[in-house]
Parts: structure tokens; sequence; C-alpha cells
């Protein structure tokens, strides 16, 4: 838009990143526009925006956190606000992200190296969930998947983005190295939808309860989603696990990976003192 001319409240988005616009809070008066988005009652966005000069508050528990101020609209003051508050310093987006209960793993956006995340208005933060898939959950995905593929995609707040042919594998106490084959169903939720989205998915019987079977959740911006890419996870030793990953399996099989990943685990955890 032109940042010079008055906003209108058609100019306001429908949410920003965790809260929903409130209608009634909206006021249009000699050019100036206000208005405040909230969640749960609490208000957690108010905007001030007059032309060419919009400035974004984000207040908690009734208090000023941060703000963004004198920016030539709401998108710029939304996205300087992204770049301010980094969600690691934001006590609200830490408290969603502990709120998501069961099997889930969440890797914080912020903790790839600058310059890897990406930012999105209205939603803040896009999500990819990645679901592993076994012969237990495979038939409540089938189930659920119509409603959240295709074009125009489904009633639910998670968009498929891709399945894949995936592996899981696990350091055994006494170092052998074990290979599971499984699915990978990547899904997308925005920030707002997030809560919503694991919670569809617990309740399917979607999550499984083994830790090398968890909802892996990350920046939707983060670059490593390639075959035969790992990440080292701390394993169950009470079910005889040092580590695992989960990847999605190469063109050339899984015996390519097995050596990276003993290297990469004995490295990390000094795994080799549990091989016999």
């Amino acid at each position: 838009m032109n940042a010079n001319r008055p906003p209108a409240p058609a100019d306001l988005p429908p949410y920003l990143a965790y809260a929903r616009l409130d209608p009634a809070s909206v006021s249009l008066k000699g050019g100036r526009l206000s208005a405040r988005y909230a969640a749960g009652g609490e208000t957690v966005f108010r905007v001030d925006w007059k032309p060419g000069s919009c400035s974004l508050f984000e207040d908690y528990r009734g208090k000023d956190m941060t703000y963004s101020l004198n920016y030539p609209d709401l998108r710029s003051a939304f996205f300087g606000y992204l770049q301010a508050m980094k969600p690691l310093d934001n006590p609200r987006f830490r408290s969603l992200v502990d709120g998501l209960s069961g099997n889930v793993y969440f890797q914080f956006p912020g903790q790839q190296p600058e310059g890897l995340n990406a930012f999105f208005y209205p939603a803040g933060y896009i999500f990819l969930l990645r679901l592993p898939l076994t012969p237990r959950n495979l038939p409540g995905w089938l189930k659920i998947r119509p409603d959240c593929a295709g074009e125009p995609p489904g009633p639910l707040p998670i968009r498929l983005q891709q399945e894949w042919d995936g592996l899981v594998l696990k350091y055994r106490l006494g170092g052998a190295v074990e290979v599971e084959t499984v699915g990978l169903a990547d899904l997308a939720a925005t920030l707002i939808d997030l809560p919503v989205a694991v919670r569809i998915l617990r309740e399917a019987g979607l999550i499984l309860p083994e830790k090398e079977h968890w909802l892996a959740i990350r920046d939707a911006a983060d670059p490593g989603n390639y075959p035969g890419n790992m990440i080292f996870n701390r394993g169950d030793p009470a079910r005889g696990d040092v580590a695992f990953s989960i990847t999605i399996a190469p063109p050339e099989g899984p015996d390519s990976l097995i050596p990276f990943f003993r290297e990469g685990v004995e490295r990390i955890f000094g795994a080799s003192r549990f091989a016999s």
C-alpha cells in the first residue's frame, strides 16, 4: 500500500503471530487507526497507525514487553518486531512451546545461523512438523490425510507439504547400529495454529510414544530438509538406545549412512564406551 495514504480497517489482517484481531477494538479517527490483537482474552499486540507512521506494541501480562516504532505500515512494523524479539527471548513463545504436550521435540527458530530464518506476514513463523509413520499410526494418518492435502487445502489447520521414505538410525548399547524403515509426513502450520495442529495429531493417535518416533517441529526456513541429513539426538537408555537420528532415506540406501551416523554419535556422545 501507499505508506502516505490514510490506513483503513481493511488494512488490518485477521491475525498477527499469536493473536487474532479484536473487531470491537478497531477505531479510525482523524486518519489514525488503532486496534488490538488478543489471545485468550489477553491483549497481545496494539496497533497505532497514521499516514506514514505505524507502531506496534506487544504486551505481556498487562505490561509493555517490546515495541516497533514509526514504520511506514503495519507489515514493516511487524517485521521490525520479529527482528527485535527473538523467540528464545519471548516468554509468550516459550509458554506456547511448553504447552505442546506429548512426545514432541521443538527446535526454536533462531538456533540456526543468522540469515536462515524467514519471517511471514501476518503469520510470523511457519513451522514444519515431521511425523514418522509406522504400521501403528499409518491407518490414522491415511484417515486424516485428505483433510490436510490438496488444492485448495483441506479443513484442518495443517498443510501437507511432502511425504518421504524415511529412516530411523539407532545406536544401541553394545555398539550395534539398527535401522528402522519409516514413512515421513512433513506438515506445515502457522504459529497461531501450531497448538491446535499438535493437538489434532495427538488426539488422532498419530504421535507415537517412543522417543525415536517423536513429532519434530522446526522453523520451515531451516534448509536441512534433504536425504541423509542427520541430527544426533540422545536416545532412551532404558530401552537400550544411546542415540538416534531421523532422516529422509537417500537413494543409495541406509548402508551409506551407517558409518557417518556411528562416527557422529561416538564423537558427540562418546558412545564408543558403550560398545562391547
